[in-house]
């Protein structure tokens, strides 16, 4: 059989013309690659979070899967005897928390365990979105300074277990700076369980300005337990207490727009009388009325000392990544800084990183600019 007859070891073939490379198919049809992948149904995303996994399809103003990013296993096989050797994913797993031992597959914003990491991509795609990921090109998002052999067994499991015909990696600050129509500029990212700063040069993270914070939101949430605890007397201990102590956080959490570190802690909520305050009732039935403490708990973000993690505040680890890419750039990573990740959703906190900066950069004659808030409102979302 000729060449021309399409033979099956002749796959590929250049176009004299204009050298695009086309795919041999049966007969005599040929497709090029950009006709390939338009054949196929909508691309999806995945935005594997240190807490959370957010995916669905690219189409989208957002992800149609949220679920929290861990696993359990039961802690009492001989009592859940039907059911001793289920993996709980996700929510469900959140819920019966106080029976399973719980386990997140990141560590230090990084994959540490694949197999439960595959768990629950499993859950995601065929449970939760009920897609057939074989006709299904994905982008997958991961943090600055991922290291290769994680991306490479990212998507070694892609290929070989959900038979994805494409796959596209890209790192997290940059799909940020994407959502504001940039591709130039400096990311802070306020992650779950870690934070990262990073500047991003025509769509390429500058690998020596990146930073990788040890604290996220999920520490705001222990600080803010502890501040109740020392300040009003509530204990937390429980799954479903320090859940109370989250949504209390993110109901009426906020960001002083000038350092609070020092802020007095039992008093009211300067905005309304402690009496018109929300109370939140716990799991026990104690009722737990937020003041300052609400307040007081995001300093953790901008005091790292706070919490007892030797990092640098957020504001500084910025200014210092920008610090470090080559001065001619200096002033447009200055000029185009965008937040993005859970915690930047609470108010206060645009305000008080564009006044952080600006007074750390003043001395430098440089003027900092953060780009315009996404339209729907939440950069929780930015890398999606």
């Amino acid at each position: 059989m000729s060449k021309k007859d399409g033979a099956p070891g002749d796959d590929l073939s250049a176009d004299a013309d204009d050298g695009t490379i086309k795919s041999m198919v049966t007969g005599d049809e040929e497709q090029t690659d950009e006709d390939k992948f338009a054949s196929f149904p909508e691309a999806l995303v995945c935005d594997n979070g240190t807490g959370f996994l957010k995916a669905g399809a690219a189409c989208l103003e957002g992800p149609e899967v949220v679920m929290p990013l861990i696993t359990g296993e039961p802690r009492f096989r001989q009592v859940m005897c039907q059911s001793s050797d289920r993996v709980y994913v996700g929510e469900a797993a959140r819920r019966m928390g106080s029976v399973l031992a719980l386990k997140n597959p990141m560590k230090n914003g990084q994959i540490d365990d694949f197999e439960q990491m595959e768990r629950i991509w499993f859950d995601a795609f065929y449970s939760q979105l009920q897609v057939d990921t074989s006709c299904r090109p994905m982008l997958v998002s991961e943090p600055p300074l991922n290291s290769r052999a994680s991306r490479e067994k990212v998507a070694a499991i892609m290929f070989e277990q959900f038979n994805l015909p494409a796959l596209a990696i890209c790192t997290d600050a940059v799909l940020a700076l994407y959502a504001h129509g940039r591709t130039t500029g400096l990311v802070i990212d306020c992650g779950h369980a870690i934070s990262h700063t990073a500047c991003v040069y025509n769509g390429s993270v500058l690998t020596s300005s990146a930073r990788r914070l040890m604290y996220g939101g999920d520490d705001v949430t222990r600080h803010l337990a502890r501040l109740l605890m020392v300040e009003r007397g509530h204990r937390f201990e429980s799954a479903s207490e320090m859940e109370s102590v989250r949504a209390m956080k993110e109901a009426r959490g906020s960001v002083a727009t000038e350092d609070a570190s020092d802020l007095d802690g039992a008093q009211p909520d300067d905005e309304s009388p402690e009496g018109a305050a929300e109370a939140y009732s716990l799991p026990d039935g104690q009722l737990v009325v937020p003041g300052a403490e609400t307040r007081r708990c995001s300093e953790a973000l901008f005091h790292p000392h706070l919490l007892g993690i030797d990092n640098p505040g957020l504001s500084e680890a910025a200014l210092s990544s920008v610090l470090k890419c080559p001065e001619e750039l200096q002033d447009e990573m200055f000029g185009s800084v965008a937040v993005s990740g859970g915690p930047a959703r609470a108010p206060g906190f645009r305000e008080r990183m564009q006044n952080d900066l600006r007074s750390m950069a003043a001395g430098r004659g440089k003027g900092v600019r953060l780009l315009p808030g996404l339209g729907r409102g939440d950069p929780g979302e930015a890398v999606w």
